[in-house]
């Protein structure tokens, strides 16, 4: 009987201790704080929900008057093999050039993407102008926060089909 790769070569035994030790360290998450991370990136500012953007027909708008802009998550439903916590990436582009998936499957109108952790602010520095914004994965539901003198108006959340949906036109200042 042989023995294991392991036994016959230190280096791999000590490689192996290393590699597990580092796993079980970077997946230890310090939660005394978990409390305050959703807490505002500033003390007076606004927030709207975009609904649920998470198609080329289901895409949410807004105009940004002046920025920056914060992005959050407020709900996920997150696959099997999602990691919390958990992420999406948000894409933005003119509303001029509604968001279409080429056949490579990317957005050739896309013209910025943040990512937005769980319980974690975004901050994202958009030009004034009107904007469609998409969240990878189903269940993302996305929220716009303006901080200071930003200011975001004609927010239209998302709804089952651009072509279906009513304009909110909501406006959101501090």
């Amino acid at each position: 009987m042989t023995d294991p790769p392991a036994l016959r070569c230190p280096r791999l035994a000590r490689l192996l201790w290393v590699t597990t030790l580092a796993t079980v360290l970077v997946g230890c998450v310090d939660t005394s704080e978990s409390a305050d991370r959703r807490r505002s990136p500033c003390a007076d500012g606004s927030v709207v929900s975009l609904g649920n953007p998470n198609s080329q027909d289901r895409f949410a708008s807004f105009e940004v008057v002046r920025g920056p802009v914060w992005f959050g998550a407020r709900s996920w439903q997150p696959g099997i093999l999602d990691l919390e916590p958990y992420r999406s990436v948000i894409e933005l582009g003119p509303l001029d050039k509604p968001p279409v998936h080429d056949r490579n499957g990317n957005i050739p109108s896309r013209t910025a993407r943040t990512l937005v952790v769980e319980d974690l602010w975004s901050r994202s520095e958009l030009r004034p102008g009107s904007y469609w914004l998409l969240a990878g994965g189903p269940g993302v539901g996305v929220e716009v926060r303006t901080c200071g003198p930003a200011r975001v108006r004609d927010i239209r959340e998302a709804s089952t089909s651009r072509r279906a949906g009513t304009p909110q036109g909501a406006s959101l200042t501090p």
